[in-house]
């Protein structure tokens, strides 16, 4: 280990140096699960994908900007998974948060033409779309708060100071400036992959599939693209409810493992039900 005089305490080093090998030690210890949010992002992808190709109609003002809203919520997503493999709990619920309220408006724009006239003219105000698209995904409304209430608002739960044994095995106040590698916490590290997965995958991607789908005129159960004849199956419902139930499974483990080791900081959003 390098002594202090030989280690680097540059800008530089907090910034880049640090950030990139907590990546690289992130990356190694979680690569089946980052697989796995990634291909849940891919099906936000693809919808996508489809849409500019098989030539859905998404003519009408109010869809097209909508589909344009899911669109940026995908790249925030893209952006959280970033900041999830920096270990930075605290900026990945904010970036959720924004991809949710993005998905949310995108909904509530596209089938409510008042707030679409608001939504034009600027003075929209997006908490509303909450309130209107949990009506549809009962789910999102808790999720939401949940990040609020970890992530955007300063909290000692979020933003600490962290609490980490002294010399004598005390509990004590601490503010760690980070050169190295981001401290490995299993619980958290999946808990972070699995708020994008849910959020992704299943709530952005209902929220696109209630914007550019509609049901089968021939096939009970199935969707439409509009505008097209292709058709399929969505177990999105399904999917937010897998990703919730483990979401709630790790804020358990991971609050279990904070309270052993004395650690009271956490990024990690618990669901009340």
């Amino acid at each position: 280990m390098a002594s202090p005089s030989e280690q680097d305490f540059s800008i530089r080093q907090y910034t880049f140096g640090a950030r990139e090998a907590t990546t690289r030690d992130f990356d190694e210890k979680n690569r089946a699960q980052l697989d796995l949010t990634l291909a849940e992002l891919q099906k936000i992808l693809a919808i996508k994908v489809l849409v500019v190709f098989k030539g859905c109609d998404i003519g009408t003002m109010a869809r097209y900007d909508a589909f344009a809203l899911t669109k940026s919520a995908l790249d925030v997503l893209v952006s959280s998974v970033h900041t999830a493999r920096q270990r930075a709990g605290v900026e990945t619920g904010s970036l959720l948060r924004i991809a949710l309220e993005c998905g949310a408006t995108a909904v509530h724009i596209s089938q409510d033409s008042d707030a679409y006239e608001r939504y034009k003219n600027g003075d929209y105000k997006s908490t509303r779309a909450i309130s209107f698209t949990k009506t549809l995904i009962p789910v999102l409304g808790e999720i939401w708060g949940a990040f609020s209430e970890v992530a955007v608002h300063a909290n000692v739960r979020g933003f600490g100071p962290k609490l980490e044994p002294d010399e004598k095995g005390y509990l004590a106040r601490s503010i760690i400036l980070e050169y190295a590698s981001r401290k490995w916490q299993p619980a958290q590290d999946q808990a972070l992959l699995t708020m994008i997965s849910l959020v992704v995958a299943e709530i952005v991607l209902k929220m696109t599939e209630l914007i550019v789908l509609e049901k089968s005129p021939s096939h009970e159960k199935w969707l439409r693209l509009v505008g097209t004849q292709m058709e399929y199956t969505s177990n999105t419902d399904d999917q937010i409810t897998k990703y919730y139930e483990e979401l709630r499974s790790y804020s358990r483990k991971h609050a279990s493992t904070l309270q052993a080791s004395g650690d009271s900081q956490s990024t990690v959003p618990t669901p009340t039900k």
